[in-house]
């Protein structure tokens, strides 16, 4: 990520010591914001599968509320330090993706499985290229490609 800005930054008429400021305070943000990921996260995931099961909620209202919060986590997986997460939260985005306005039990059941995997890799502090984390992925995309998507 920080050749990416490097480059960015090199056409600009930054001398060297200030472009290496500015990364190094870019690097302590994204450090300071990791720091309570796995935190704010998996309260985001909890808040998440309890709504899903929430009839009292219009279906497309939860869909689209727990869509957004999987695909937030979705970009910033892989930025602290999760990439299993980004890559769950991928496969379910996908599947979730243009949401109907009714979810049938399997398809809940296929999102809430997705939840509990998050949940379980933010838990468990599965960062990095965990083996365990990438069997979960595995297993998690046969599932969800086992049952017809939110189309």
């Amino acid at each position: 990520m920080q050749n990416m800005l490097k480059a960015k930054l090199q056409g600009s008429k930054l001398s060297q010591a200030d472009l290496a400021r500015r990364l190094e305070d870019a690097d302590a943000s994204i450090a300071e914001a990791a720091d309570g990921f796995e935190d704010w996260a998996l309260a985001d995931v909890i808040a998440a599968s309890q709504k899903i099961d929430n009839e009292k909620i219009e279906a497309k209202k939860r869909i689209r509320d727990v869509f957004r919060v999987v695909h937030d986590i979705k970009g910033q997986g892989t930025t602290f330090g999760y990439p299993s997460v980004t890559e769950i939260a991928s496969i379910l985005c996908d599947f979730m993706r243009e949401g109907k306005i009714a979810i049938t039990p399997k398809q809940a059941q296929v999102i809430k499985l997705h939840l509990g995997a998050l949940r379980l890799v933010l838990d468990q502090k599965l960062k990095g290229e965990s083996e365990a984390a990438k069997s979960l992925v595995k297993k998690l995309s046969v599932t969800a490609a086992a049952v017809p998507p939110l189309r």
